[in-house]
């Protein structure tokens, strides 16, 4: 899943690749995960804000109560789904973008992205906006380095 920043608005006057591809750092790259992790997969979000679906009576009953009716779910069951969430920086040449992807294929057969869509594992605009931010940080770090 392509997660575009719109770097090349906020880079257009750098015009230097090195700066931004140093400005998109292993940090950042963690973050973007920790964000769809921490932040929205365990409220039940997708990217969008929308809730990815609720657990029901007969999961709150085969869980022994360890998942509750009504609560969002989570995508947390073997941790499969979790641990395989990646995100890297692809550089096309012409453009950069952090690709997201997972393993969404469960045990059974069942795909995580048919059942739930690919924007389980994009991010919201809040924390988009926060990534930019931290992006941009990293850029005049980078910069005010090189003096």
């Amino acid at each position: 899943m392509p997660l575009n920043l719109d770097i090349v608005k906020y880079y257009a006057n750098l015009n230097e690749n090195r700066v931004l591809t140093k400005s998109i750092d292993s940090e950042v790259l963690e973050e973007v995960v920790r964000l769809i992790e921490d932040e929205q997969l365990d409220l039940g979000i997708d990217a969008d804000g929308d809730i990815i679906g609720r657990y029901s009576v007969a999961t709150e009953i085969i869980t022994g109560g360890e998942k509750r009716a009504g609560d969002p779910f989570d995508l947390r069951d073997t941790g499969e789904f979790r641990d395989s969430i990646k995100a890297v920086l692809v550089n096309t040449g012409n453009s950069f973008y952090i690709q997201i992807d997972a393993d969404a294929e469960k045990e059974g057969g069942d795909n995580l992205f048919d059942l739930y869509g690919s924007r389980i594992i994009n991010i919201t605009a809040e924390n988009r906006g926060y990534l930019i931010e931290q992006i941009k940080d990293n850029a005049i770090r980078i910069l005010r380095e090189r003096r």
